[in-house]
């Protein structure tokens, strides 16, 4: 085993750091002392910035410079760390010197500040960067110097799925052959995997679950769509309707013998067939050139039909919400009309007074007692507080309700306004579309302006002159026995479709069996699935153990969790480091933490067959450490300890 230890260690303007120097001389164990913010981890810092540009935090970019009492840099002061290693008994000095780059520019009279530059040295002679990170390369790997340094780095700085990667090293994986023979259970695994690995099938399983499954949720609502396809024969008698069509075939035929006979008679019979034909030609070219031709304008008319069908709708709705914006509007006027009326009314009876003329009986214009008078003034009085008090309410009520109108008018305003806005948006849009249908109208060809159809009319012209020239009578006839054969022809057509629905069901019965066949099908293959991977569970199962046994014999104080129990039975991949069974990474104690770590560190130094100083903070927190086959130094805090101080 490779053993490396720290004989001696240099820090000059390091991270406030001004001069300090760690004589250890190889000791097994070294505490460095001092109060929070002396500058203990900065010690652990300047040892990993040696080595890979790095403080103990695994962070590249901080601050090495040291700052005066204001935090500011101070400038033109060089950082160095240097470090003597004892490595299997040969020493090796390794030493960086990190300033300032100063430049004078033509014609100035200072120099400038440009940046930084680092220097090298290895055994006291200058060397170059790649120099000297192959040298530090070869001592040892940085990511494994870091996990045998520092009892903190493995659990709370690697990923957990680079510590598994880590512990799987070193215990070494099982195969698939010994997880099975693990477990009796899993003995028909072996033949159901063939030449696939456990996860191969696995997740071919999952998937065929998955595929199978979505085809079984389907083959119900198949086989419901196939049944509501069913063709109602409840009223049709099948060989009843065989029967009529034999019938009607017969008509058929002896009215085409008719014909034949008469077309083979006389040339004016040919004359009609061929005028037949030619009209019905002249039919395609119509409907052709209406489908190809007028295509884009019925499909504009529907787009406008749509629109005005949409403009009705939202005149609708405008008009509704404006018929509630002038009642309200109404309302809120009149009543605000009556209150302006009763505010009047109100100080017309508050100026009332009790006339004069009031104290003399109009009869006998005799004034009235002393104390009839003051009856007669106080009841005007109780008289005009009644009217004012009432007036007030009056008044109180039509404000409410003069409030009320406005609140609903205030909520209903947005909703007339988007209407309006959407009314008139649909407006224009109308106008677009039918401008776009009018030019659309003007550039369309008639169809009888085509040359097909003008060839094919002066044909069918030619015939019908032929035709009037001939034998009229045997055209008539003609005509109307084919006309016959048509009706008949039409009524075969009804018959046929009405018998077609008996062969229709016959073909969805045999489709909906089929259906069911592939749905017991699927349910088999499913279930195969399903036993698929409860076996691939148990397996993954039995493999945790196997890996998690394996690997914690490597380990005295920690042991290992390799796989998480997910919500469905299976298991899930990670790493969580446990101390007595707790977790590293929740509720464990500085102490556990800290000799969790170190027991991490003996397992490393066993399976990479290297060993190198191990710096621990937060020493104070742990009376005693588990056994190591490093050199140790403790990084405790001591309040009395103002300055950094070394103890072996």
């Amino acid at each position: 085993m490779k053993t490396i230890q720290l004989v001696n260690l240099k820090l000059r303007n390091f991270k406030g750091i001004k001069v300090f120097e760690l004589k250890a001389a190889g000791a097994d164990n070294m505490t460095i002392l001092g109060a929070n913010g002396t500058g203990k981890t900065s010690i652990f810092d300047a040892f990993t910035w040696l080595l890979f540009d790095k403080d103990s935090q695994n962070k590249k970019d901080f601050a090495i410079k040291t700052r005066d009492e204001n935090s500011k840099e101070i400038h033109f002061l060089e950082h160095e760390v240097s470090a003597t290693l004892m490595i299997d008994g040969t020493l090796l000095e390794l030493k960086k010197v990190y300033k300032e780059k100063l430049t004078k520019k033509t014609g100035a009279i200072d120099k400038e500040f440009a940046g930084h530059t680092t220097d090298y040295y290895i055994d006291e002679v200058k060397a170059k960067k790649k120099e000297y990170t192959d040298c530090v390369s070869d001592l040892i790997d940085e990511n494994t110097f870091k996990m045998i340094t520092s009892p903190t780095f493995f659990s709370e700085q690697l990923k957990w799925q680079e510590q598994r990667d880590v512990v799987m090293t070193i215990a070494g994986d099982v195969t698939d052959e010994e997880v099975i023979q693990s477990n009796p259970e899993l003995a028909e695994l072996t033949t159901l995997l063939g030449t696939r690995s456990v996860e191969d099938a696995r997740k071919i399983a999952l998937q065929k679950r998955k595929d199978v499954n979505e085809q079984l949720q389907n083959i119900p609502v198949r086989i419901d769509e196939a049944s509501r396809n069913m063709p109602d024969v409840s009223e049709l008698d099948q060989q009843l309707l065989t029967d009529e069509i034999q019938a009607l075939e017969l008509a058929k035929n002896e009215k085409q013998s008719e014909l034949q006979n008469i077309r083979s008679g006389s040339h004016a019979a040919e004359l009609v067939i061929q005028k037949t034909k030619i009209e019905g030609e002249l039919e395609e070219i119509k409907n052709r050139h209406q489908k190809e031709v007028y295509a884009a304008t019925n499909e504009q008319q529907q787009d406008i039909y749509n629109l005005k069908g949409k403009i009705a709708s939202a005149e609708d709705t405008q008009r509704s919400l404006q018929d509630t914006f002038d009642t309200l509007t109404k309302a809120i006027e009149v009543k605000t009309h009556q209150k302006t009326q009763l505010e009047k009314h109100w100080y017309a009876k508050k100026h009332e007074t009790f006339d004069e003329h009031r104290a003399t009986c109009p009869t006998c214009e005799q004034t009235f007692p002393p104390d009839k008078l003051d009856q007669m003034i106080a009841n005007f009085n109780n008289e005009k507080a009644a009217a004012l008090e009432k007036i007030v309410a009056d008044g109180q009520a039509l404000k409410d309700q003069i409030e009320s109108n406005q609140k609903q008018l205030d909520y209903e305003e947005p909703a007339r306004q988007a209407a309006k806005e959407e009314l008139q948006s649909l407006h224009v849009d109308l106008a677009l579309q039918q401008e776009k249908l009018a030019e659309m109208e003007v550039n369309t060809t008639k169809v009888e302006n085509t040359g097909d159809y003008v060839t094919k009319y002066q044909e069918l012209e030619e015939v019908k002159k032929q035709i009037e020239n001939g034998a009229q009578s045997k055209t008539v006839r003609e005509s109307e026995i084919s006309n016959g054969i048509g009706e008949i022809e039409n009524e075969i057509a009804t018959l046929r479709t009405d018998l077609s629905k008996f062969e229709t069901i016959s073909n969805i019965n045999a489709r909906i069996e089929e259906l069911k066949k592939d749905q017991a099908e699927l349910a088999e293959l499913f279930n195969e699935c399903e036993k698929m991977l409860f076996l691939t569970n148990q397996f993954t199962q039995a493999k945790a153990n196997l890996l998690e046994g394996r690997i914690n014999d490597k380990f005295e104080l920690v042991r290992f969790k390799l796989f998480r129990t997910l919500i469905n039975g299976g298991l899930e991949e990670c790493c969580e480091a446990t101390v007595e069974g707790v977790p590293y990474t929740s509720g464990l104690n500085t102490a556990s933490r800290i000799n969790g770590g170190l027991d991490i560190i003996n397992s490393l130094n066993e399976h990479y067959q290297v060993a190198a100083p191990i710096f621990i903070d937060n020493r104070e927190s742990v009376t005693d450490l588990i056994k190591t086959k490093s050199q140790v130094i403790s990084l405790k805090v001591s309040k009395k300890d103002t300055k950094l101080r070394v103890e072996e």
